[in-house]
């Protein structure tokens, strides 16, 4: 192996540990690393890993030596490469003749995705200046190797981009910067201002050019680039409504008007109601906010990804039992308008629990038993639905035995805490998270796991399993 395998390895790592367990393994296969030295005015490569595309990604790259490669990105089949160049690399190697070196550093997309694009100019852009010498990449193979030594080197080279919050950190600001966009914080306040008790459910574009059609102002002062600015712009975003957009000329962030809603090529930010918006370019995710919560679209988890985390049930409960589950919780997602979560549980330790602890302290509203999924409970009509849709609503857990039948509802969820909770989230993730992880440390051999399903229907499937 030479040094760029290494080097791809480790990111490799990185990416499969910044994602949910089931996303791991395609994760793995994003991005891939390519590093080329020029010599006699040809590439040279420096990876010996992947050999096939190895050997076809620099042909394609000495087919165009003479292109410009600065910060560029070009369609390579079904993907897309990101190129950076870095000259002037220094070269200290023993019986080197110190002449100073020119190498390319390419970053393999394999999907064409925006938000992949911009983690792997990420990616380079905090790696590059730290590799300003040849001696650096020889003896990092030799350093790596060697487990106490590798594990400083790594952490000099690979910690901004190990650590999840750098990451999001360095993320938020190259998307900021590269694309001109005002302070996030921005959004964010105008994401909670409602109008006239109204949410915020509209779109702003961003462009370049002179706006076309629609609803043109002729009233000069209207920016988007202070707080001061908000309220006006949050009155114009009525005019737009959910079916339009607020149309803002860039880089002078001036708002010019209002056009029909379609499918923008550029930028846009949307919003979803109260504290949440998604910035788009080209109609791809590169950004998304949540309540407090930034998250890079590729790496965060989605709806069915995170219902497949069941599938690590099957053998503990029957198939029978884990399908009935899962559709139970696809219309608790459909019938839970402000949220609602879910805690499943043995039958025996439901009841005991429910007996001695809850029902006891007057922590929940015992039922009689009633199965989540029986259609009279879902059927679509006013009676059927709204019983559901009214189990959801009121404050507090459902609880379930392993069967889907309903135990209790209006459940007050406590418990000694057990591990850190998560500030951005709200109080109904973190209790119900805790409480499992506390139920299973208590009771190791009873299988116990929850739903929690926020109000944009973002959901968590928390299994615990080992005491923290």
């Amino acid at each position: 192996m030479k040094i760029g395998d290494y080097i791809n390895r480790q990111i490799q790592k990185i990416i499969r540990d910044l994602v949910p367990e089931e996303m791991k393994d395609k994760a793995q296969q994003w991005l891939t690393l390519y590093i080329f030295q020029e010599e006699g005015g040809k590439w040279i490569s420096l990876c010996d890993e992947l050999q096939d595309a190895n050997e076809k990604i620099l042909e394609w790259v000495n087919e165009r030596k003479d292109e410009k490669w600065e910060k560029s990105f070009k369609e390579y089949g079904t993907g897309v490469l990101y190129s950076e160049i870095q000259k002037d690399v220094a070269d200290y190697r023993l019986g080197s003749n110190g002449e100073r070196k020119t190498l390319l550093w390419v970053v393999y997309v394999k999907d064409k995705n925006e938000s992949l694009n911009i983690l792997a100019a990420v990616i380079l852009k905090a790696l590059i200046p730290k590799y300003d010498n040849m001696l650096v990449l020889e003896d990092m193979k030799s350093l790596y190797e060697n487990p106490e030594g590798g594990e400083t080197i790594k952490k000099f080279f690979f910690g901004d981009i190990s650590d999840s919050q750098k990451l999001l950190d360095m993320y938020i600001k190259q998307v900021k910067e590269y694309h001109q966009l005002p302070n996030f914080q921005l959004l964010c306040h105008l994401s909670s201002m409602n109008y006239e008790k109204r949410k915020n459910k509209t779109t702003l574009y961003f462009n370049s050019r002179e706006q076309q059609g629609g609803i043109q102002f002729d009233t000069p002062g209207l920016m988007f680039e202070t707080v001061e600015h908000l309220r006006s712009l949050r009155k114009i975003m009525e005019i737009s409504g959910e079916g339009g957009a607020v149309y803002i000329k860039q880089p002078e962030m001036i708002i010019t008007g209002v056009v029909a809603r379609k499918n923008f090529k550029g930028l846009t930010v949307e919003f979803q109601g109260n504290a949440e918006w998604i910035l788009r370019k080209n109609q791809q995710e590169i950004l998304i906010y949540r309540r407090g919560e930034y998250l890079i679209p590729v790496l965060a988890p989605k709806k069915e990804q995170e219902l497949e985390k069941l599938e690590q049930l099957r053998g503990q409960l029957s198939d029978v039992d884990l399908e009935n589950i899962k559709q139970i919780i696809i219309k608790l997602i459909k019938n839970s308008p402000h949220g609602t979560s879910i805690v499943f549980m043995e039958g025996e330790a439901l009841q005991d629990e429910i007996r001695d602890r809850f029902f006891k302290n007057r922590y929940t509203i015992k039922v009689k038993e009633f199965a989540l999924g029986d259609k009279k409970y879902n059927t679509g009509n006013a009676r059927g639905n709204n019983m559901l849709r009214g189990v959801t609503s009121i404050d507090g857990a459902i609880l379930s035995d392993l069967q889907g039948k309903c135990q209790a509802i209006g459940t007050i969820l406590d418990g000694i805490f057990v591990g850190p909770g998560n500030p951005g989230r709200g109080a109904r993730y973190n209790s119900v998270r805790n409480y499992v992880k506390w139920y299973k440390d208590t009771h190791p051999d009873v299988l116990c796991f929850a739903v929690i399903i926020s109000e944009d229907e973002m959901i968590n499937v928390e299994i615990p399993t080992t005491k923290i």
